[in-house]
């Protein structure tokens, strides 16, 4: 496939690389699931020194702060649960 022509094709020299066609579900899950996280205090296993320093060092915050964050049940509309896990050698999910 040799170079386009602009002259001769202006709107194929204009032409959007293929993409894959947008999936509401990938597109909404994410936030959907963040935002009932956010209604829960945090319960499970004693993970939370490190899942803090983690999340600390991702969004510029003190462990200390985020880990009360997570914990205060004044802010928990629902449940406590597991809302966050250790995710490979340095991330959270």
């Amino acid at each position: 496939m040799g170079a386009v022509d602009p002259a001769a094709e202006p709107l194929a020299a204009a032409a959007l690389p293929a993409v894959d066609a947008p999936n509401a579900a990938r597109l909404v899950k994410p936030l959907f699931d963040g935002i009932i996280s956010a209604f829960h205090a945090y319960s499970g296993p004693p993970i939370l020194a490190e899942v803090s320093e983690r999340i600390g060092r991702a969004l510029d915050l003190e462990p200390t702060e985020v880990l009360a964050l997570l914990t205060d049940e004044g802010l928990c509309a629902l449940d406590s649960r597991a809302v966050v896990r250790l995710h490979g050698p340095q991330g959270v999910a």
